[in-house]
């Protein structure tokens, strides 16, 4: 399906489908001397007569038409429009390095080589993303589309499907959309739990948690759409930096079992909690990505898992879905996450091997190494506080995602308690409050640093 784009005022629309832009043709805001494009073609044509060649009820101006092409025989090539729009999108470049290149297209009608060679020459991206670009013009080309949505490119591939960025038309908006993959789309029933499923999922509203929209299928092809976070994962920052700082650490994976939390008590759980499902976005804000193929817990719900089946990440699955029990509840990711905490702190994910069955193997029978075999300077507290989360009985973990965020809540108590000193004594009444929940209760006192009054 071709798709249809017009430059006016100096920047690029589109693209559009062919009926809407033969209406903008109709409105008046696709002029006689309106330059477009669509990838049927590989210039530029007024728009008027490219509405005009795709239909005999077209009826044109000659004169103007004529005119129309004489002002545009000397614009750039639409494929540099294009790459500059696509670079803008993608946060490649920003939007006076997109102005600037846009005004010299105009001063410079026909470039010496072509926008993607310069923007590399220029040094404003890396051949990586040249390579993105290179594909996200060939999508464009071809005008793929899944359902109402636009692919603009592959972001990966997992167990359960495809992932793409793409524009949902309607919304105009970039989105994640997830394709299932046809294996699973074979079985009616399972079709049926994904879409409810995936509709619940919708329905959480947290801001750690990438937003799910809409689950729906074009011809025999299952998709979810879901909120597309500009960042990077866990897994590209950790490959790119190596360990974390445990404070840093500490604060993302706080940030994730909020998330946990708000999907526990909707009776979601997660099962693919991993370090390439979590995202840090522009701003530092940790998020839980893929929700939307989560799971619901209750009782009532059936499984979208035959039992037996395994699902979940090799370096991050629970021992009970690694054995394949087909109900599954917060605990496993709680366990997910604490491996994801260590990879944080150690570099590495606490299990490697050769195959994923020798990985399976052993987190079902190997408990998680101590964080301070590999980072000794790890304090005692979150080294246990990963050993609960990781422990290989569910009933010897943590039960919540909140009963981890009050375990660190008293890490915080401890280091304030540790800052305590006869010079700096804080008031009674705050020393309580570091105190509350503990069984002994130690104040230190104004008059004498060294002198402790305890109370049972």
């Amino acid at each position: 399906m071709d798709v249809y784009f017009y430059l006016k005022d100096r920047n690029l629309f589109g693209p559009i489908d062919q009926d809407e832009f033969r209406k903008r043709v109709q409105e008046g805001a696709v002029g006689d001397a309106t330059p477009a494009w669509t990838t049927g073609y590989t210039q530029w044509i007024p728009g008027p007569v490219l509405a005009g060649s795709e239909t005999e009820t077209a009826i044109l101006d000659l004169e103007a038409a004529e005119n129309a092409l004489d002002a545009i025989e000397n614009l750039a090539p639409p494929e540099s429009f294009l790459t500059l729009q696509l670079a803008l999108d993608r946060e490649m470049i920003t939007a006076q390095q997109y102005e600037r290149f846009v005004a010299k297209l105009f001063d410079e009608p026909v470039p010496e080589e072509s926008m993607l060679s310069s923007l590399r020459d220029k040094g404003l991206i890396t051949r990586a993303q040249g390579d993105i670009l290179e594909q996200g013009l060939f999508n464009t080309a071809t005008g793929e589309r899944i359902g109402g949505y636009e692919i603009l490119e592959e972001l990966g591939k997992g167990g359960m499907g495809t992932t793409y960025r793409s524009r949902q038309v309607a919304m105009d908006r970039i989105v994640a959309l997830k394709v299932l993959h046809p294996a699973l789309c074979t079985d009616e029933s399972y079709v049926r739990r994904f879409e409810r499923e995936a509709r619940m999922a919708a329905r959480l509203n947290h801001p750690n948690i990438a937003t799910a929209y809409e689950v729906g299928c074009d011809g025999d092809r299952y998709f979810i759409s879901m909120e597309f976070v500009a960042g990077e994962t866990l897994s590209q920052r950790v490959k790119a930096l190596g360990p974390m700082q445990e404070e840093e650490a500490i604060k993302i994976v706080s940030q994730i079992l909020e998330a946990l939390q708000h999907a526990s008590e909707h009776n979601m759980v997660h099962r693919d909690v991993s370090a390439r499902n979590i995202i840090i976005d522009k701003k530092g804000c940790a998020k839980l990505i893929d929700m939307g193929l989560s799971k619901d817990t209750r009782p009532e719900s059936s499984s979208m898992t035959a039992k037996g089946m395994t699902v979940g990440t090799p370096a991050y699955i629970s021992p009970e879905q690694a054995v394949g029990h087909s109900r599954v509840d917060i605990r496993a990711d709680i366990y997910s996450l604490g491996c994801v905490f260590y990879e944080l702190l150690a570099g590495a994910p606490p299990f490697s091997g050769k195959t994923p069955m020798e990985i399976l193997r052993l987190h079902i029978h190997e408990p998680v190494p101590s964080i301070k075999e590999a980072r000794p300077e790890v304090s005692d507290l979150t080294d246990s506080i990963v050993r609960n989360m990781t422990a290989l009985k569910p009933d010897d973990r943590y039960q919540t995602p909140e009963g981890v965020i009050r375990a660190f809540s008293s890490n915080a108590k401890q280091e304030a308690r540790r800052q305590y000193t006869s010079a700096n004594v804080p008031p009674v009444q705050q020393q309580l409050r570091d105190w509350q929940g503990e069984g002994e209760v130690r104040l230190l006192l104004p008059v004498d640093g060294r002198e402790y009054v305890y109370l049972v």
